[in-house]
């Protein structure tokens, strides 16, 4: 390709933009420019890969969905794969994703995705075993955050910190750092307070961390009573001090009325009354750091996403109360299968 004036000053938007929305900045005014570009031929596959970025980060799913679809099975490109099966198993459809991972080339991409699928089907042991094929690759990095999260869900938390342990000295040291902060919260560990100030806020670049890196300093502070009025000025805070029934339900709603979302709740239930059911039956704990979550299940179907129906909630709430923050459908995968498995075999004993 010759490069000409405006493809140079495409070239220079790009890179910006895809620098701006690893931040979380001017989402929707580059989303705009991004989709005048998709007619660029020199540019298309390119841009489509950032604006799929940009589709996830408003939540317009449909059109993720189908941006990634198309620049997969167009390019067979191992990083269009990787993004399309995460949200096809984020939506709840494991056998679609199944097709695509069965479909693909071998690769070590094709190894860790096939981990994914084992994690979301709930056979925990399979995916550990898939996941250690990747030790000593190039991906050995996304293997041990991958394998600390399964063995979240296992609540084998020492094998957990053992795993975001070994990256501590990598690119992924944030991200490890975090979830090792969010462990000691649920263990009230005596070493959070060191684990807090290892954190180097200064050089880490990406955004999303550093915010959930200040929610932990604020709810570290909100658990000694440090945290006073005066200091109380995010949305984080206004939720630790007070955060009301009705208040959550006005989050509910407004997130219920996006389109293109991953999920949708039936228009015709009653909040209200879901929240009540919610809070009287918080008793599957999917994990427990500065925002605890549970699963729930309700006596009828609640919502969908894309077009499966489902009758299970994700309910966040304040830690250690069931002031609840937020709900939205969940698809019925196989890790959240065992959690009701195990509930009923409990009942039958009893």
């Amino acid at each position: 390709m010759r490069y000409t004036k405006g493809s140079i000053k495409i070239n220079n938007d790009l890179n910006r933009i895809d620098k701006e929305l690893n931040n979380n900045k001017n989402v929707g005014k580059n989303i705009t420019i991004l989709e005048n570009y998709l007619n660029q031929p020199y540019f298309k596959t390119r841009v489509k890969k950032i604006l799929f970025k940009g589709y996830m980060q408003i939540r317009k799913i449909d059109k993720a969905y189908n941006l990634i679809k198309e620049l997969y099975e167009s390019t067979k490109e191992e990083t269009a794969l990787m993004d399309l099966v995460k949200l096809l198993l984020d939506s709840g459809l494991v056998d679609k994703a199944k097709e695509y991972v069965n479909d693909a080339y071998f690769s070590n991409e094709k190894i860790y995705l096939l981990g994914l699928i084992y994690e979301y089907e709930g056979n925990y042991e399979d995916a550990i075993a898939t996941l250690k094929k990747l030790n000593h690759t190039l991906m050995e990095e996304d293997m041990h955050i991958e394998l600390g999260c399964i063995y979240e869900y296992m609540h084998n938390l020492k094998s957990a910190k053992e795993e975001f342990k070994c990256l501590l000295k990598t690119d992924k040291r944030y991200q490890a750092t975090l979830r090792l902060i969010k462990i000691a919260f649920g263990e009230s560990d005596p070493k959070l307070p060191e684990l807090i100030q290892s954190f180097d806020i200064d050089n880490c670049k990406h955004q999303g961390d550093i915010v959930q890196y200040k929610r932990c300093v604020k709810y570290y502070k909100y658990l000694r009573g440090e945290l006073i009025d005066e200091d109380i000025e995010t949305y984080f805070d206004r939720q630790l001090y007070s955060y009301s029934k009705d208040r959550a339900l006005q989050h509910v709603s407004k997130r219920h009325l996006l389109k293109g979302t991953l999920y949708k709740l039936n228009d015709d239930i009653n909040l209200a009354e879901v929240y009540d059911y919610c809070t009287s039956n918080l008793k599957h704990l999917v994990r427990k750091d500065d925002t605890d979550m549970y699963l729930v299940k309700m006596p009828y179907d609640i919502g969908y996403l894309m077009d499966y129906k489902t009758d299970l909630l994700e309910v966040v709430v304040i830690p250690n109360t069931n002031k609840i923050l937020t709900m939205y459908p969940v698809a019925r995968i196989g890790r959240y299968e065992k959690m009701l498995e195990k509930e009923g075999k409990v009942k039958d004993e009893q």
